[in-house]
């Protein structure tokens, strides 16, 4: 899958995560300044066109094919809490079951 990657402003950190939703759109995921992930789809239909619209000196973005999580922490770094920026990775803790 291609998606592209939004930086902080000093390029230290990925802060969202830009991708074609299901129904062809682009869509955002962000990690807000409180750890939380905020969605949000753009009026955008292909990634060239946001990339186009909202890269500038200080929205960094870079455009990368991601084939699996492994992949990702290329991009990612090591930081769990950033992998839920991936569209398809949908983190819930483990539940016990009683035996």
């Amino acid at each position: 899958m291609t998606v592209m990657f939004g930086y902080s402003g000093d390029f230290s950190k990925v802060s969202a995560v830009y991708y074609i939703d299901d129904e062809g759109m682009v869509a955002v995921r962000r990690l807000m300044s409180d750890g939380k992930i905020a969605q949000e789809e753009l009026p955008y239909d292909s990634l060239q066109a946001a990339h186009d619209d909202l890269r500038s000196s200080m929205n960094p973005l870079y455009v990368a094919q991601v084939n699996d999580v492994r992949t990702a922490f290329k991009y990612l770094g090591k930081s769990s809490e950033l992998i839920e920026l991936l569209p398809e990775a949908e983190l819930v803790a483990e539940q016990e079951t009683a035996v």
